[in-house]
């Protein structure tokens, strides 16, 4: 099931403790460090039988990892990175990277590796057994800290496919199916890993795509502006304006189409919701609103879209 765990709740003074107890608690070893202002931060865990996908989301900070919060010298464990929000560099073994929206990267989670995130960002975090993943891929040993960039098929499919799980989060999976998810992200991952960079879109596509995923993940968040993607995603706002136009629409047709997209999935899923509940799920303060434009766009009322569906 999700949870979600805040610093809102906590004094200024108290929260980058607090914060460090957490973390710590979640992954033995690490360390956050704020850089400035007053630290802020929110952790999302989804826990299955099989699988836990973890969520951060903070300030700017120093998160560090060190080595000495290994539990077994025997036991290989990898962490896969994929960011979803801000600009973050990465160092392990001497490799230093800058990630952006989209880039993931592996982590040998028993050894020291630190990420300094100058902006405002979020990640998302699954771990592997470090067994399964070498029998899967015996090269997987040799990923680690090399980043694998958002333009790729590979990375933008798991992007998408860990950001659907995550809708799933608040609800119990089907007995059995937590560990066919927990095979499906892993064998992404390898995909992701052995797929030849010369697969890369232009970088016009590449930025669309990173577009189409940020918008994606804060469907649910009233305020999601064209200007916050534009700082969620570290790229200027008229970039962003410039590369909605070459495919033919704008920042706020988009975001208003995926929403309304959303809201068929939810009127099929959750026939038992109401109109204000799927409206709020897809970041509609108004139910009313929602309604108008869904009729716009579909040509019918969300109440006559489940009906025949």
């Amino acid at each position: 099931m999700l949870s979600i765990i805040s610093t809102r709740d906590h004094e200024p003074r108290e929260r980058l403790d607090f914060w460090n107890e957490l973390i710590g608690s979640t992954y033995d070893g690490m360390s956050i460090d704020g850089v400035d202002g007053p630290f802020n931060a929110s952790l999302g865990v989804w826990q299955s039988d099989a699988f836990r996908i973890v969520r951060p989301r903070s300030r700017p900070a120093m998160i560090v990892r060190h080595e000495c919060g290994r539990t077994s010298s025997t036991k290989r464990t990898f962490l896969m990175h994929m960011t979803t929000q801000g600009q973050i560099e990465m160092e392990q073994r001497g490799r230093k990277s800058m990630l952006g929206p989209g880039d993931l990267v592996i982590c040998a989670a028993e050894e020291y590796y630190r990420f300094n995130a100058a902006t405002n960002h979020e990640m998302m975090v699954v771990e592997f057994d470090g067994a399964t993943a070498l029998d899967r891929l015996p090269t997987f040993e040799d990923h680690v800290a090399r980043p694998i960039r958002a333009g790729l098929p590979g990375t933008r499919i798991i992007r998408r496919y860990m950001d659907s799980l995550w809708q799933e989060g608040r609800e119990d999976l089907p007995p059995g199916q937590s560990t066919v998810h927990a095979n499906i992200l892993l064998d992404m991952t390898i995909a992701c890993l052995s797929e030849p960079a010369g697969t890369l879109r232009p970088a016009a596509d590449r930025t669309l795509a990173q577009l189409e995923d940020a918008i994606g993940a804060r469907l649910d968040d009233y305020t999601l502006r064209p200007s916050s993607l534009a700082a969620d995603l570290g790229i200027p706002l008229r970039t962003l304006q410039d590369v909605a136009a070459r495919a033919g629409t704008t920042l706020n047709t988009m975001i208003l189409r995926q929403r309304l997209q959303r809201g068929t999935q939810l009127l099929r899923k959750h026939s038992g919701a109401s109109i204000a509940d799927v409206a709020d799920a897809c970041g509609f303060s108004d139910p009313s609103y929602f309604a108008r434009r869904f009729a716009q766009h579909f040509g019918i009322s969300p109440s006559e879209y489940r009906s025949c569906n």
